[in-house]
């Protein structure tokens, strides 16, 4: 008898990290026995395309619309204290734009660590501008600023995640409302760069909040019914999924050990995210790290949950390229050798 339990892990950022010369190296060096053996043994099918955000919104059913963002900003607001309302929101993220020959860099903002009073003081410089224009900026967390709207703004964004290292340029909103927003993008800079924040920011060598990222603009939509009756997870989108859909949230735990000994019967949803950060900032060392952490704390116990029947099926969707199902059946296909994370990018 199994015991009722599914449980899908999204595992986003695990295929690569750095050049291909560069993540090619990494994986030669990556022991990780229980993903080889799943990659070798589970059922494989078709991955989910996009990023994480895109994955995560899939997963729940919503599907993103011709010339239209997918609700990121309305759907996150709600993981950093925002209530559901009909409002159009949108994530105007505070980051660093660095100048490359002839090319404006995406730096972000993993490392800009913005204290909570230059969050304050920044948002109501920049909200008289914004409130002029019918806006208002929310700036409820360090990395995470909401620009409440009331009508659409005809335009459609790149999310933050995807820009990162790029030049900005080709990113910038497009559509109708495009003109617009690229000069209102302006006007925030020249704000930014004249704000008391920066000088301050300057003299203690930290890097300059010098622009917002618009992107993830929609309203928040209509609630359907759940694909889960749980979701683990510390990441933001995922949080606010699972209170717009009205499903139980946990905090991801330590080891799928723990995962074991705590949930209940159902369907279950639990996100490892770790690898985006390494990806997006080239770090081998830290997603080398991840990689070695999903394999030992993660996948080799699920692999043994999965056989001794205490798990019914594991899902481990990797993104665009592939998702892979193990069950107590196909795990009995002892015959099939192991594949090394290369032998997939590869092919």
């Amino acid at each position: 008898m199994t015991d009722g339990r599914r449980l899908t892990l999204l595992i986003p950022g695990l295929w690569g990290v750095g050049t291909p010369a560069v993540y090619a190296e990494a994986v030669g060096s990556v022991q990780a026995p229980a993903l080889a053996r799943l990659l070798a043994r589970a059922k494989p099918g078709a991955g989910i395309p996009g990023g994480l955000e895109a994955m995560l919104c899939r997963s729940f059913g919503l599907q993103q619309a011709p010339g239209a963002d997918l609700p990121i900003a309305a759907l996150t607001r709600l993981a950093d204290g925002g209530v559901s309302d009909e409002y159009y929101w949108l994530r105007a993220d505070p980051v660093h734009l660095s100048a490359d020959r002839d090319r404006v860099v995406m730096v972000g903002n993993e490392l800009l660590d913005i204290p909570q009073h230059e969050c304050d003081q920044l948002s109501v410089e920049l909200n008289a501008l914004f409130r002029s224009l019918g806006g208002e900026l929310e700036a409820l967390n360090a990395r995470r600023w909401y620009l409440r709207l009331n009508d659409a703004p005809n335009i459609k964004t790149t999310p933050l995640a995807a820009v990162i290292g790029e030049d900005v340029l080709p990113h910038l909103p497009s559509g109708d409302g495009a003109r617009h927003w690229k000069s209102l993008l302006n006007e925030t800079q020249m704000m930014l760069h004249a704000s008391s924040v920066n000088r301050e920011r300057a003299a203690r060598g930290a890097p300059a909040v010098n622009s917002l990222w618009f992107w993830g603009g929609g309203h928040l939509p209509a609630v359907t019914r759940a694909p889960y009756d749980a979701v683990w997870t510390n990441e933001a989108l995922g949080v606010g999924l699972a209170r717009w859909a009205g499903v139980i949230q946990h905090s991801i735990p330590a080891s799928a050990e723990e995962w074991l000994e705590t949930a209940q019967s159902g369907r279950h949803l639990a996100i490892l995210h770790g690898a985006l950060a390494a990806v997006q900032l080239g770090d081998v060392e830290r997603w080398r790290d991840f990689v070695h952490s999903v394999d030992e704390h993660w996948l080799a116990a699920l692999e043994t949950a999965v056989r001794s029947k205490r798990l019914d099926e594991v899902l481990v969707v990797f993104g665009d390229d592939l998702c892979l199902s193990l069950t107590a059946r196909n795990l009995r296909r002892w015959w099939r050798r192991a594949k090394l994370l290369g032998a997939w990018t590869a092919a």
